[in-house]
């Protein structure tokens, strides 16, 4: 796990947007979006509508929706951060 990644699993304890993690983290959007989506994959990260309703999406729905949705960490997500 790369520094930002921790970083970003860190800010994701809570529900966060895009927007919100450029602003903490101090990170371009491109980078952030980018490094989410990888931690998609890896299923450390879930995607949540508005209503906290979690959505499966592919990768090119993800880079249409990644402003308009928030993110939050997984319990797989959470074991991996906290093991380290």
């Amino acid at each position: 796990m790369t520094d930002l990644e921790f970083d970003l699993l860190d800010e994701l304890y809570f529900i966060k947007s895009i927007e919100e993690l450029t602003k903490t983290l101090k990170i371009n959007e491109l980078n952030i979006t980018n490094i989410i989506w990888e931690l998609i994959e890896k299923k450390w990260v879930k995607v949540l509508d508005l209503q906290d309703n979690e959505l499966i999406l592919n990768k090119e729905v993800y880079l249409e929706r990644c402003k308009l949705v928030r993110f939050n960490v997984t319990k797989q997500g959470l074991l991996t951060h906290n093991q380290i």
